[in-house]
């Protein structure tokens, strides 16, 4: 047995050996780089300008594999392992081994005595071994170094080809830097302070022993990863365990941006590296590498890339890389250094080359610390495992669950930010990243509830849609199809935000994410009639076509494809494009949408959907590669495109030299939107749903707040004024926003506008009275009261202190402008309408009230109990006024009266669960008027959410409860 290991190590010895450099003269760089990845050799180095490929051969039989398949190969001596084998040769038996290398003992050695040295900051973590048993270390580097923070994850690794030295100098240079100064240099000090450092220095430490750019079992570990197109051995061999340690170290933890030091050349090379698809964070990776290459001058200036980056696959495609592992598989974004054209660069040369990078390796990791950052916490303030996505980029991030702690590496801009938690309602926000790089926004999170659901699909003259397919994007897709009735019921799903497509023959499909809430479990989808249709049933007559674009039959019906005949044919840029244009004018959220399904060789063949303005410039919307067996709907915004008056879209082919597949199938093609001056009725907010937000607008609106301000500031358009005007008598109130309420309710309902048919309601007679100096209102006939608005005036000035709805009413929809001294109620439910008390302040002896019942105004004339008080009257009694201002950003005030001396008072408030979320007196308080300011702060300095509170004051003898609303 013991023979039989000391052979298989001189086998492993003989293979490094016999690996050697080959150049490959090429005049079609591209498809030759695609056939070498298809034979999985190790690709080194491209030099487009001068027509070469060099590519390492693990023996002479790859050598001859190369030439067998007719490449121009010529052999090259191994430069580097050759010095490296000198350098040991005559170093070996000296005091300084490797001369400034370090040798793998000196290595081993120097990170185990940094972390004795240093142990408030450093932490030495043996994460695996390599092949030949020898530890895979990781240096953590932090100023609380036992424990994970709220900070950023940052690494750097070096030499997994193990011929590639000078990161491994560099790094070992770097953790020297980061322990000796830190205390001394402010620099150094705040960026251990502020981040999570993890170095580790050699990868491949067998590779390194052997001077052999593989590991023991002759793997390059740079083509040893999983790919993000799913395919798990690239390379064709098995997982190295210096792979496996390094992705299970990887995974465990939430790194955020990284870099990979090889040599051979000077560039840094970001994703992606298998495919030319840009990747979804092109724009911050390229000016990551721009941090790193700008300060390395030899970098910066090169003659071969601009400014000393370049994209991975844009230089040569390669599968199976680190880097692309890291973007494709975790949240961190890892960029590969080529920091030396030499990869050994002679011993003499390492403190200057350190020199020269010194600064690139310090601005590199500052970089981490670009973007959006915080917390993502439940609202009892414990972390959650969260996802935090961005609009428009696919690429997520998630929270460390440990701490909750979140950073979204981004560029200054603005951002549509959402925090997504299993159980916990979605939340989303729009974020300013500022021109200094940094901001911090921190999330609660509320529990979501079980609720069941209930959906109808209409069209836009409310005619109800039987058997339209309905899908809802949760964890576990929900499928399911719209009965006779034109509806559909969950019984049970979590809340959150999740996508809903909805497709019925003859109708724009309908898709985007849509809140599910629990007190929001009704809505009414409207779907309309695209803009353009095109099933493909009456041929190509209103496309512009390029062969090989054609149709063909798929499943019985006539769809469209780029390759009618069989598969596609090699090396085609051919599209098809509408053949007229089509205005987007006057048109809002305009959207392209289509079925397909595709099989294209991944990463090098693909279908772009394109789009024009005005038949010149053409913008990519989006593309496809690889597979996808099932059809599917895409869809596409079009707003960049708004206001253009010969729009045109385009589907278009492109492949490259080798290799055919079955190509693209496409039907259904539709552009959707909503026309200028549209009208929906009840879908106030113009998002193709009815639902009680809609509800709420409405009765807002009636009373003079502006409820969409975001979307159309008072006065709204009469588009959206006559969608709100349901029942059509050219005026909104509190009925208008029952009957949107009857509208989601009850499925066979249409509105007075649909069905010409008149709302009508009981005679009912309006109840005036005072209770405890309060106007008290209400009604004889309280259960067919179903909307009510309500003002209050007189001449001489008014103010309203609170307003106090009866148990029953509070249950329903209301609305209420203080500054106006309007309110109002609509019926949701069942329960009826028993009162509403008024508590006001008057100079003068008469009031006005002016009430609209059921869509018939009534007004009065009422005697006021009293006046102001004069000032020296002594008798107060204890009250608690509503809060000013109401709705309040970010702060407003509550103010009481108290009767006696020394009474203890208690001023909580609570969120609408009846959670205690911050007490703002507990005291003994002297007789009077008081007031307190609420920040919108919990008890631990945490800024609530949007939302309704309860304020609550108590006393001895009485408790006062009052509601308040928070917006943001």
């Amino acid at each position: 047995m013991k023979r039989a290991l000391i052979v298989m190590a001189l086998l492993l010895i003989v293979s490094s050996v016999m690996a050697y450099p080959v150049k490959i003269n090429s005049w079609r760089i591209n498809e030759d780089l695609k056939r070498l990845n298809e034979l999985n050799f190790s690709i080194d180095n491209v030099n487009r300008n001068s027509n070469t490929i060099i590519v390492y051969v693990r023996d002479d039989m790859e050598f001859q594999k190369l030439s067998s398949h007719g490449f121009d190969a010529v052999a090259l001596p191994d430069v580097a392992k050759e010095y490296a084998d000198k350098l040991w040769e005559e170093t070996k038996d000296s005091d300084n081994p490797m001369r400034d290398y370090y040798s793998i003992d000196q290595y081993s050695q120097f990170m185990q005595d940094t972390a004795a040295q240093y142990p408030g900051i450093c932490q030495l973590v043996q994460i695996g071994s390599s092949t030949q048993n020898r530890p895979l270390y990781f240096m953590k580097i932090s100023d609380n170094v036992t424990i994970s923070e709220n900070e950023p994850e940052f690494k750097y690794i070096s030499s997994m080809h193990g011929d590639e030295v000078l990161g491994f100098d560099l790094l070992l240079r770097l953790i020297q830097l980061l322990t000796s100064q830190y205390g001394v240099d402010t620099r150094i000090t705040n960026l251990v302070n502020s981040t999570e450092i993890w170095i580790n220095p050699l990868m491949n430490p067998d590779g390194y022993v052997a001077h052999s750019r593989y590991n023991a079992a002759g793997i390059d570990l740079n083509r040893n990863f999983p790919m993000p197109t799913g395919s798990q051995h690239p390379d064709g061999e098995s997982w190295a365990p210096e792979t496996i340690a390094m992705m299970d170290f990887i995974s465990a933890h939430s790194f955020l941006l990284s870099a990979n030091f090889h040599g051979g050349e000077v560039v840094m090379n970001y994703p992606w590296d298998y495919t030319y698809t840009l990747a979804p964070d092109d724009a911050y990776l390229q000016q990551a590498a721009l941090s790193y290459a700008s300060h390395y001058s030899t970098m910066y200036n090169s003659s071969q890339f601009v400014h000393g980056i370049t994209n991975g696959a844009a230089w040569y495609v390669t599968t199976g890389s680190y880097q692309d592992w890291n973007y494709g598989f975790t949240d961190c974004m890892d960029i590969t250094a080529e920091v030396s054209s030499n990869k050994w660069p002679a011993s003499s040369q390492l403190e200057s080359l350190w020199n020269q990078n010194k600064e690139s390796l310090l601005s590199y990791m500052e970089f981490v610390h670009k973007g959006i950052n915080g917390t993502v916490w439940d609202n009892n303030n414990n972390p959650l495992a969260a996802t935090i996505s961005i609009a428009g980029n696919i690429k997520n991030t998630t929270t460390d669950p440990s701490v909750g702690d979140y950073h979204r590496l981004l560029l200054p801009g603005t951002y549509s930010i959402t925090a997504s938690a299993v159980g916990f309602v979605s939340q989303s926000v729009s974020v300013t990243v500022p021109i200094s790089g940094q901001v911090v926004h921190n999330f609660i999170l509320e529990p979501a509830q079980t609720m069941s659901f209930s959906g109808q699909v209409r069209d836009l003259n409310g005619q109800l849609i039987n058997g339209a397919s309905v899908a809802i994007g949760t964890p576990t897709p929900i499928n399911l199809s719209t009965t006779a009735t034109g509806t559909f019921a969950i019984n049970s799903l979590y809340e959150g935000d999740y996508t809903v497509t909805i497709n019925k023959t003859g109708f724009a499909v309908y898709q985007q994410v849509v809140q599910f809430r629990a007190d929001s479990n009704a809505k009414v989808f409207v779907l309309s009639q695209p803009m353009f249709n095109e099933d493909f049933q009456s041929g190509l007559s209103n496309w512009s076509i390029q062969t090989p674009w054609a149709t063909t039959v798929q499943s019985g019906n006539t769809v469209l494809t780029d390759s009618p005949s069989g598969n596609y044919s090699n090396n085609q840029n051919r599209s098809i494009g509408i053949a007229n244009p089509i205005s987007l004018q006057n048109v809002q959220n305009p959207v392209l949408s289509f079925s397909n399904k595709y099989n294209l060789e991944s990463g090098y063949d693909f279908v772009y959907v394109e789009a024009t303005p005005n038949g010149s410039t053409w913008t990519v919307l989006g593309s496809f590669t690889g597979q996808q067996s099932s059809w599917q709907t895409s869809s596409f915004s079009l707003n960049a495109f708004t206001g253009s008056s010969t729009f045109r879209f385009r589907f278009r082919l492109n492949t490259d030299s080798a290799v055919t597949a079955d190509g693209i199938y496409i039907d259904d093609v539709q552009i959707s939107g909503m026309q200028n001056g549209q009208v929906v009725y009840g879908d106030i907010d113009g998002n193709w749903i009815v639902d009680s937000d809609d509800v709420q607008h409405a009765l807002d609106y009636s009373i003079g707040l502006d409820p969409i301000v975001n979307i159309d500031p008072l006065p709204w358009t009469d588009a959206r004024v006559t969608a709100c005007d349901v029942d059509g008598n050219d005026s909104i109130d509190a009925i208008d926003a029952y009957l949107i309420g009857k509208f989601i309710r009850e499925a066979e309902y249409l509105f007075p506008t649909q069905s010409g048919i008149e709302f009508t309601a009981p005679a009912n007679q309006v109840v005036l009275s005072h209770v405890n100096n309060n106007l008290r209102i209400s009604f004889e006939q309280a259960s067919t009261v179903y909307g009510v608005n309500m003002s209050l005036s007189a001449a001489n000035g008014l103010s309203i202190n609170s307003i106090q709805w009866g148990s029953e009413a509070e249950s329903q929809l209301t609305a209420e402008n203080i500054t106006q001294n309007k309110w109002a109620w609509s019926k949701l439910s069942n329960t009826s309408f028993d009162y509403v008390d008024i508590d006001y302040s008057t100079m003068s002896g008469m009031m006005t009230l002016t009430i609209n019942l059921n869509g018939v105004n009534y007004s009065s004339d009422i005697i006021a109990v009293t006046a102001v008080e004069d000032q020296n009257a002594p008798a107060l009694s204890l009250s608690l006024r509503q809060n000013y201002p109401n709705p309040f950003n970010p702060s407003t005030t509550i103010s009481f009266t108290i009767p006696d001396n020394n009474t203890p008072v208690t001023l909580n408030v609570y969120n609408i669960k009846g959670q205690l979320i911050r007490t703002l007196m507990n005291a003994l308080v002297l007789k009077g008027n008081h007031s307190v300011t609420w920040n919108g702060e919990d008890n631990k300095g945490h800024i609530q959410n949007s939302g309704v509170y309860i304020y609550k004051l108590s006393t001895p003898s009485q408790i006062i409860t009052k509601k308040m609303i928070l917006v943001k």
